[in-house]
């Protein structure tokens, strides 16, 4: 009760598709760049007040995001550049996003095992067992 989730896709398409699955029984809003600035700023101030308490983002839309009491980030697959390494700066920033001001929170990155191998190389640059 009360908490509130971000959860990252890695594009557009896959915000707007999360946000319409009937399969959600949680009321979110998207945000990424398509969205038109003011209702981006709507949208934020409803998750930071509570009245929506689940975002779904791209990374470039969440940048420089500091919304306290953030409990939950789910990646909806670990982050990767374009050559197809991961982005470990993107996977930083999106766990970055809860258990701020000394608060707990928990950071969940959904993957394939194709991706397995994403995974092992994320743990070990950031010195993390997932």
């Amino acid at each position: 009760p009360g908490g509130r989730a971000i959860i990252f896709c890695e594009t557009k398409r896959d915000v707007n598709d999360l946000c319409v699955d009937p399969g959600i029984r949680l009321e979110c809003k998207p945000l990424h760049g398509d969205v038109a600035q003011s209702q981006r700023e709507t949208t934020l101030e409803a998750f930071k007040t509570g009245r929506i308490r689940c975002i779904v983002a791209t990374d470039v839309a969440a940048r420089g995001l500091d919304i306290k009491g953030v409990d939950l980030v789910i990646m909806e697959r670990p982050p990767a550049k374009m050559s197809g390494r991961p982005d470990i700066e993107a996977y930083v920033h999106r766990s970055g996003r809860t258990g701020r001001a000394g608060r707990a929170g928990t950071c969940i990155t959904l993957y394939t095992r194709s991706q397995e191998g994403t995974i092992k190389e994320i743990e070990a640059a950031l010195g993390n067992t997932f």
